[in-house]
């Protein structure tokens, strides 16, 4: 029996002044973190059925392992697991779509 729902997409960004986020080692500036941002935005990714993100982000906080994601990249054709996290799918959405994703994984139907 296929499953049906609604599907709620949120988005997230971090944005300064001067379009930069991380330094040059890919870290995210100390200025922008901010304890109570921090905590809402984690109390989002601990609700979502999936997080998705770009290859180059990733998160540093302790549950990040035990949260589904998608990592969108070019270096797959569709789909590939992931060689280091479990819960993670690499994946290309010009190669396989997201509903179809979706569905792969079990979180039911997009309506």
């Amino acid at each position: 029996m296929t499953r049906s729902r609604h599907v709620r997409v949120e988005g997230y960004a971090i944005v300064s002044a001067d379009g930069m986020i991380a330094d040059h080692d890919r870290k995210m500036i100390d200025d922008l973190k901010i304890d109570a941002d921090a905590r809402f935005f984690t109390q989002a990714l601990d609700r979502a059925a999936l997080v998705v993100h770009g290859r180059n982000s990733h998160e540093e906080q302790a549950g990040s392992d035990r949260r589904r994601r998608l990592i969108a990249t070019h270096r797959v054709a569709a789909l590939a697991e992931h060689p280091s996290i479990p819960l993670a799918r690499l994946w290309n959405p010009v190669g396989a779509s997201f509903s179809g994703e979706w569905r792969a994984i079990d979180l039911g139907a997009i309506t």
